[in-house]
């Protein structure tokens, strides 16, 4: 799961909620962090060093303005990615 630690009160709704439906059934999450285009570039990069298939994108409108960035870096490094938008998925991402 990708956050952004400076909109604190969405991501940490948004974590509850994913941290409860993966103790339900019965996976992990991992969290990453980011708030700025760089910190972007190194969550997926630890993604791919972590060898992490899939993402979930916590809303934020700073990630909406960053939308080509991370899907591009999805596409790029072969993690499916969803996203809460559609905008994401239009501009390449996987599924919203």
């Amino acid at each position: 799961m990708l956050i952004n630690p400076i909109n604190s009160v969405a991501s940490e709704t948004t974590l509850r909620e994913a941290q409860d439906a993966a103790r339900i059934i019965g996976i992990s999450i991992d969290v990453l962090t980011a708030s700025t285009g760089r910190e972007i570039e190194a969550a997926f990069a630890t993604m791919v060093q972590k060898r992490i298939e899939a993402v979930f994108l916590a809303g934020d409108s700073y990630f909406t303005s960053r939308l080509v960035q991370i899907a591009t870096l999805a596409a790029s490094n072969h993690i499916s990615t969803s996203y809460t938008g559609r905008e994401f998925a239009e501009a390449g991402g996987l599924m919203s």
